[in-house]
């Protein structure tokens, strides 16, 4: 019975070594672009998503809900976070902005990209 519970404690420190050296973020990730918009003043410019999701892995704090937030090029704030462009309009803003709603769904012009593939919406 001791040597079933020292192997599975050596398993579990193994697989615990292995997690935490590689990082959960698909390496695909490196050539994808995504929005971070400001909230303080407003910028808004593409990131690429492997650099975002690693900001996020290296300043998550379990104490706090959400994802942190990132500095501003702009103006040096952290207050910037994910944001997404609507494809009709053109507008960017956050992600997830509007609760309720589809993650994408535009608070300027009501199109959401995800409720037409999911057939909740007709297309424009």
């Amino acid at each position: 019975m001791l040597g079933v519970i020292i192997v599975c404690l050596i398993v579990a420190a193994g697989v615990t070594l292995i997690t935490r050296r590689r990082s959960g973020i698909p390496k695909h990730f490196a050539g994808l672009q995504i929005w971070v918009k400001c909230r303080d003043c407003g910028a808004a410019w593409q990131i690429s998503k492997k650099h975002y999701f690693q900001y996020q892995e290296k300043h998550d704090d379990p104490q706090k809900a959400g994802a942190p937030a990132m500095p501003c090029k702009e103006c040096g704030h952290k207050s910037a976070y994910r944001a997404v462009k609507c494809e009709k309009c053109g507008e960017v803003f956050e992600y997830g902005s509007r609760p309720g709603k589809f993650f994408d769904e535009c608070p300027k012009c009501g199109y959401s990209k995800m409720a037409v593939e999911r057939g909740a919406e007709p297309a424009p």
